[in-house]
């Protein structure tokens, strides 16, 4: 047993019940930098801090009761007055009658196992804060159950979801919030994960549904974390950041590049064509698709009507909506009143005529036509109101977008000009065809009055022959001599 405790590693030290030390071995003398010599006989409280010196009284309750006290960690001091961090396990020792006359301690030195503790948790203190702080969603997925098993806390910055409720949720709240479109795409993932190598990564874009509803777009970068014994993948890292902004500026592009294509298209059919009718039908269909609303029609007010009268003269028309071309509409709500606002340039917005400040009867009209929203904006021609233009949603309500309202303002434009072309077009061929006929009528005179001055001539010129002849024979009759 002595060869046991002299070899050990630990420093063992026994005492009596009131503290004398009657034993200290080499491992000890080590830790502490006492010798033998200068410890036995010594009270143990000399190892102990001042601050923790009432430890000792608790230990020796303890062992007067039997109790074994298994690794209590604490600190002691050495000779130097240096504190070290120690481990101790502390045995009752009996005597033949088993009472308990003293106490046996194994102190370890814990010193370097707490410093790569402590330095384990400051660096885990750094990578949760560096997680919690990164500006991207930080992730382990289980890609075989297809649950998140860590999200950092930017998952409540970005989708408000804590992680809590990421971890609790599981597959279930995954399913609930990808899109339905990209869940598709994100099971494809899995196929990459079990072919790719070793730090090969895979970049994904999809949409996920924040907790108050709105979509947001995430663009992840994923690579395997672990693997089992078989090379199945159990773990796969992931970082994802929130790309909604630039989405909404691409899209914002792409949109004003068909709104602006849609324009160039219809200005260059207005300036190669003076067919009203045609430009109208294959311009309403235009904006019908590219607004995808229910109807697209062009209203026309009949010439002194008071504004209260007029036809549909273009239209599209998405089925099972009822057509309404070339009806003769009379809206005896629409007053002069409206038609001066029109005048000036008003633009009506509804997004849903049952939640609007319409008229009663104007509301029952609209329902009559299926419409459920509409957009209605002025024709101007040569400062008189020509008539409306008009988007209708019939389906279900609808708010319109101010790019919207913009892109038809500009075609209204075009509109006008194509109205105020085919106008005076018109004008010129009417002025036209009214020179045409006054040139037959004055063509038809020129030849009346030819005719009867070729009529004129010709009596005039028998006349002359008839005169001539009786001149001849007047003469002869003169000259010839008389009987008498």
């Amino acid at each position: 047993m002595a060869a046991i405790v002299e070899s050990s590693q630990d420093a063992i030290i026994s005492k009596t019940l009131d503290g004398n030390i009657t034993s200290w071995n080499e491992s000890a003398e080590r830790l502490f930098g006492y010798t033998a010599e200068e410890m036995i006989g010594s009270h143990i409280t000399k190892l102990i801090p001042e601050e923790l010196i009432l430890e000792e009284d608790l230990i020796a309750e303890c062992i007067r009761q039997g109790q074994r006290i298994n690794t209590y960690e604490t600190q002691r001091q050495r000779k130097d007055g240096t504190k070290i961090d120690v481990a101790l396990t502390i045995s009752p020792i009996r005597d033949e009658h088993k009472n308990v006359v003293g106490a046996s301690k194994i102190v370890r030195d814990i010193t370097a196992r707490l410093d790569v503790e402590n330095a384990l948790r400051e660096s885990q203190y750094f990578i949760e804060k560096l997680a919690n702080y990164s500006p991207q969603i930080l992730y382990i997925l289980d890609p075989i159950a297809w649950k998140n098993i860590y999200v950092n806390y930017q998952s409540f910055e970005i989708l408000g979801y804590t992680p809590e409720e990421f971890k609790n949720g599981g597959t279930e709240l995954l399913l609930n919030i990808v899109h339905p479109d990209d869940i598709p795409t994100l099971y494809e993932n899995k196929n990459f994960w079990q072919k790719s190598q070793e730090g090969q990564v895979l970049t994904t874009e999809y949409r996920m549904r924040h907790k108050n509803g709105s979509w947001r777009w995430l663009r992840s970068r994923e690579v395997v974390f672990a693997r089992d014994d078989y090379g199945q993948v159990t773990k796969v890292l992931g970082t994802a950041q929130d790309i909604s902004d630039s989405k909404e500026q691409e899209q914002r592009l792409y949109e004003q590049g068909r709104r602006e294509s849609l324009l160039r298209e219809i200005t260059q059919r207005i300036r190669q064509s003076l067919d009203l009718p045609t430009i109208f039908n294959t311009v309403v269909q235009e904006i019908r698709q590219f607004l995808e609303a229910d109807r697209v029609v062009i209203f026309q007010f009949s010439p002194d009507s008071d504004f209260s009268v007029g036809n549909i003269v273009a239209e599209s028309v998405l089925a099972p909506f009822k057509p309404i071309i070339n009806s003769a509409i009379e809206e005896t709500c629409f007053s002069n009143n409206y038609a001066q606002k029109y005048q000036q340039g008003r633009i009506q917005v509804i997004e849903d005529i049952h939640q609007s400040h319409l008229r009663q009867c104007h509301i029952d009209f609209l329902a009559r036509l299926q419409v459920r929203a509409n957009l209605v904006l002025p024709l101007i021609n040569d400062a008189i109101l020509w008539g409306l233009l008009c988007i209708h949603q019939c389906g279900s309500s609808r708010v319109w977008e101010q790019t919207e309202i913009d892109l038809l303002k500009q075609i209204t434009n075009q509109f006008e000009i194509a109205i105020q072309q085919a106008t005076l077009y018109e004008q010129a061929q009417q002025e036209l065809a009214s020179k045409n006929q006054l040139f037959v009528q004055l063509t038809n005179e020129l030849e009346q009055k030819k005719y009867c001055l070729r009529k004129f001539i010709i009596e005039l010129k028998t006349i002359c022959k008839l005169c001539l002849v009786y001149f001849i024979c007047n003469l002869v009759r003169l000259l010839q001599p008389s009987n008498n």
